[in-house]
């Protein structure tokens, strides 16, 4: 999100976890100046380009893509909503970390 940021620009992010039988942690993030009137569809990097898009932005669907396939496949996702960018995990996994401890 940095890329979208104008100079001494601050972004508001907020992170909170939800609790219940299906926790989750929840990253909720503004959206950049640059970047407040694009749509989810130019956002991600999926709509048509045209010459108002800076270069430097290009990645940034990119990165946006990746980072919410990644979430998907541990069980969340990765939303736009209302001007801002929503990371939501699961806060537990049945006790599952996915890591394993390696002796060598």
């Amino acid at each position: 999100m940095i890329i979208g940021c104008e100079a001494g620009e601050i972004l508001d992010g907020r992170f909170r976890t939800e609790p219940g039988s299906n926790a989750v942690n929840r990253f909720v993030l503004s959206l950049p100046k640059k970047l407040a009137d694009m749509d989810e569809s130019e956002l991600f990097g999926s709509g048509p380009l045209d010459e108002s898009h800076d270069a430097p932005l290009l990645g940034l669907g990119f990165s946006l893509r990746l980072v919410r396939s990644l979430a998907r496949n541990v069980g969340g996702d990765l939303r736009f909503y209302n001007q801002a960018l929503i990371v939501s995990l699961p806060a537990v996994n049945e006790g599952r970390t996915g890591l394993m401890d390696e002796e060598r």
